[in-house]
């Protein structure tokens, strides 16, 4: 049940992001957080952007494997471990595509984005 609602709950979410019914969120959002930017912040903010590329993942799905190994002992479930991380990944970078929205202005930008990201 509550991952059906959890489901319900993103598609209402989306559709009234499609609508642009939540553009005032987003503008709030965005202004909050660029009165709040410092140093520190913009550091740890880099570093969670940066665990989402290509090569974080790639340094993070050995690792991760081995873990769940050397905890379970069963490859099964490593395995298993790695299929989710790159579904989530892949599914990640497929919704940003297909709902496309628009990033805040330049000027509010605390790090350069890199070219080609979503």
């Amino acid at each position: 049940m509550l991952c059906v609602s959890f489901i319900i709950l993103f598609i209402q979410f989306t559709q009234s992001s499609l609508d642009g019914n939540l553009t005032w969120f987003d503008e709030e959002v965005t202004q909050y957080l660029f009165a709040q930017r410092n140093t520190d912040l913009t550091r740890i903010m880099t570093f969670i952007t940066n665990m989402g590329n290509v090569v974080a993942y790639l340094i993070w799905l050995p690792i991760i494997f081995m873990v769940v190994y050397l905890c379970d002992h069963r490859l099964s479930h490593s395995i298993e471990a790695i299929i989710i991380l790159i579904s989530a990944f892949l599914l990640n970078i497929s919704l940003k595509a297909y709902y496309g929205r628009i990033r805040p202005d330049e000027q509010l930008w605390l790090i350069e984005l890199s070219k080609g990201s979503l």
